[in-house]
């Protein structure tokens, strides 16, 4: 069976992930938009963008929303049949088949890092066409877990999960710098199978939530009770709430 030729547009971390995760199971090609080159490393060839569009069965936008605009334009002329998948925050479909002069074949949808261990939950625009979904569904979901959702639920998937790693990093180096002010010397990567750890816990019993994850490491009166009491009554919650509230709000400015 021949395999099909995907191709990216754009390779920044995301396609870096995505084109680790599928070289086994497609013929993969990148162009040198944003090129990182770790791709150099990775199973794919590079290609020129008009080219890659030529040649390629599924297209991959991986650039930022900046350029977008100018990558779609450029490509245009040349899309007939080709699937096109959108990775661009904030930019809905409606946009990007105009911005790709009407051309159709497009499906918005929204990764995390994670699509490189093959466990990162990945959003898909719910639209008209299923059997486009369907197809799209049928290769990112060899990249993480997909979902379906109605396309005005991308913004809050985008600013939650899709940059979630980035918050969970910022607590990491906190508390990074915490244990080394404190003497410790041990790597960030111990710090983060800490955190990793709290995944561990919630798989062995996801109905539970995050709150019984705490429950399990504090006790009564103890010092993990009162580092949470601590951030509480700093007001962590309204903090993050704030932050991922702005992100999302964000999200919906990129496609003015």
């Amino acid at each position: 069976m021949n395999k099909q030729n995907i191709g990216f547009i754009g390779c920044g971390n995301l396609a870096l992930q995505a084109i680790k995760t599928l070289s086994g199971s497609y013929n993969i090609f990148y162009s040198n938009l944003s090129i990182n080159q770790a791709a150099e490393n990775l199973a794919a060839k590079k290609l020129e963008t008009i080219d890659l569009t030529k040649k390629c069965d599924v297209i991959f936008i991986t650039v930022k929303p900046n350029v977008t605009a100018e990558v779609l334009s450029s490509i245009a002329s040349q899309l007939q049949n080709q699937l096109v998948i959108s990775f661009v925050a904030g930019i809905s479909r409606s946009k990007l088949i105009d911005l790709a002069g009407g051309y159709k074949n497009i499906v918005r949808t929204m990764p995390s890092l994670g699509i490189g261990f093959k466990n990162g939950p990945i959003a898909i625009a719910e639209m008209g066409d299923k059997a486009l979904v369907d197809q799209t569904e049928v290769i990112i979901s060899e990249l993480g877990s997909t979902y379906v959702l109605e396309e005005k639920d991308i913004d809050a998937f985008t600013a939650i999960y899709g940059a979630g790693p980035a918050y969970f990093a910022l607590v990491a180096e906190t508390m990074s710098k915490l244990a080394a002010d404190n003497g410790l010397s041990m790597s960030d990567k111990d710090l983060a199978s800490v955190m990793f750890t709290a995944g561990e816990l919630l798989q062995e019993n996801e109905s539970a939530g995050f709150a019984e994850v705490q429950n399990k490491v504090a006790s009564k009166k103890g010092v993990t009770e009162e580092a949470l009491n601590t951030m509480k009554s700093a007001g962590i919650n309204e903090i993050i709430s704030q932050a991922i509230n702005n992100a999302i709000e964000r999200s919906k400015k990129l496609n003015d």
